[in-house]
């Protein structure tokens, strides 16, 4: 097993910002970082290698998909020739990071079986390709089950020959403790269990959101720091702007601040809001795109209309002409956005990565935009969640 080594390449003392570099097999990657979708359009759309380097297959199974694999042999060849399809989208350089999803209809679905589950889970997702593989985290699953999955599924994953890491799901305090706890207990017995690795499912929301389920991440990677004497990669999964009243043309692009909460590597949301007949036509007329400019997402018509102090909408491969024209289309639309956006943050998080490099003042870039001076609610947090750093730095030179 070929471990992931992270080391610290530059932090920023006035936020809770910092760039790491992170070895794995095929290469490195520095951070803060994208992960582009390997299925859709964001690994086909994106080829800039310097926007790349990290490809997230997205591992989603309902219970009765998993029950019909493991009846059906053709079914199971079906899975995971898809999943390693998915896995070649990844340049030979990248890593590809592997994020299992448990799916139940809702809450009040029994499991007849929780622990052989969390096994099967762990035998479909190993794939060649993978260089991470994150515990499972879970969908409209009743939560007196998840723990007797995760067994299985650790006890399971001991076998692979791929490092594997936490996954925070987004359950309630007990059992995300539960959860924890089962892990690095586990990781004493296991080898291939790792420290230097965390993820985080936002649930379709992000860090300035979700301040409870986030400030518990950012505690335990810095409890872990102090212990294995490593950076511990914080992986931001489902992370998105949060929902949005459809009446709104412009809101926070919240998920912009992730890098400056701590968040390492930013992945793709995956949850889809569940919303009533009435307002689903709303929200489809108003989709909006990220203007990192001004860090605030934008209905696109208005985004067009403020083109010319808009430059993100004349940079890289998605641009204001693409746009125009897939508007024409309401399907194609959906596809170009979300392009767009992938596209546009991964620009962005690159740009942060250059402001390291060149020692800028971070926070005064972060500052300076629109929809951080508007946000009183991110501010607040992001200064939160720099207290937390500076107090553990300070832990960390004294010791």
């Amino acid at each position: 097993m070929v471990s992931l080594k992270t080391s610290l390449a530059y932090e920023a003392e006035e936020v809770a910002s910092r760039s790491l570099k992170i070895m794995h097999s095929r290469g490195s990657f520095v951070t803060p970082i994208r992960a582009l979708k390997a299925k859709g359009v964001e690994s086909l759309e994106i080829d800039e290698r310097e926007l790349r380097g990290v490809v997230e297959v997205y591992a989603s199974f309902t219970l009765s998909k998993l029950e019909n694999a493991r009846q059906n042999v053709i079914r199971e060849q079906t899975i995971e020739r898809g999943l390693q399809s998915a896995s070649a989208k990844a340049y030979d350089n990248e890593a590809v990071i592997v994020i299992p999803n448990v799916e139940a209809i809702g809450p009040q679905t029994s499991i007849s079986n929780p622990e052989k589950i969390g096994e099967y889970v762990a035998e479909l997702i190993a794939i060649r390709r993978a260089d991470l593989v994150f515990s499972p985290m879970f969908y409209r699953v009743n939560e007196k089950y998840i723990l007797e999955i995760l067994d299985g599924f650790l006890n399971a994953a001991s076998t692979l020959s791929k490092p594997v890491a936490l996954t925070i799901p987004y359950v309630s305090k007990q059992v995300r403790e539960e959860v924890t706890e089962k892990f690095l207990k586990k990781s004493n017995i296991y080898n291939n269990l790792i420290l230097n690795f965390i993820c985080v499912d936002y649930y379709g929301s992000n860090p300035i959101t979700k301040y409870t389920h986030h400030n518990f991440a950012l505690k335990l990677s810095k409890t872990l720091e102090r212990q294995i004497n490593e950076p511990v990669v914080l992986y931001g999964a489902n992370i998105k702007y949060s929902r949005v009243i459809h009446k709104y043309e412009e809101i926070p692009a919240r998920d912009l601040a992730s890098p400056f909460a701590g968040i390492d590597i930013v992945g793709p949301n995956h949850r889809r809001p569940i919303v009533s007949r009435q307002i689903a036509p709303l929200l489809k007329q108003e989709k909006k795109i990220i203007s990192p400019t001004k860090y605030t997402y934008m209905a696109v018509n208005k985004s067009l209309r403020e083109r010319n102090t808009l430059p993100e909408l004349n940079e890289g491969k998605i641009t204001a002409s693409i746009l125009l024209k897939a508007m024409e289309n309401p399907i194609k639309l959906d596809r170009v956005i979300e392009a767009y956006n992938a596209e546009k943050t991964a620009i962005e998080l690159y740009n942060i990565r250059n402001i390291f490099k060149r020692q800028e003042n971070i926070k005064q870039y972060l500052y300076n935009k629109h929809g951080i001076k508007t946000d009183q609610k991110t501010r607040e947090q992001l200064e939160k969640y720099h207290k937390l750093i500076s107090q553990y730095r300070k832990t960390m030179k004294l010791s």
